[in-house]
């Protein structure tokens, strides 16, 4: 399940797009990928721009948990912060 941000006037609510999506995990002896699918048209309306930011929190088997994140802009690891929303999407028009 994905939750997506949507900002109004009053600030931000959530709203349920995704109910399921496509996902694949490949994991080798110091790499492990995950690749997701799914459809950005529910999600970025024609002509706008989405704010991305790719983060994670892994727990390691001795309980430790460690963050992960394109970029930490503040002293600690901060999910929300709108600076760390780096990647762009934009959705075009297609013209067939």
């Amino acid at each position: 399940m994905c939750i997506a941000l949507r900002t109004t006037d009053k600030g931000c609510r959530r709203k349920r797009v995704f109910h399921n999506f496509r996902f694949t995990v490949e994991s080798q002896a110091d790499v492990l990928s995950l690749a997701l699918e799914f459809e950005l048209y529910r999600i970025i309306p024609t002509g706008q721009t989405l704010g991305v930011a790719m983060s994670a929190v892994i727990n390691h088997k001795d309980g430790k948990l460690t963050y992960w994140a394109l970029t930490h802009p503040g002293p600690q690891p901060d999910f929300h912060r709108r600076d760390s929303f780096i990647i762009e999407l934009v959705r075009h028009a297609i013209r067939v």
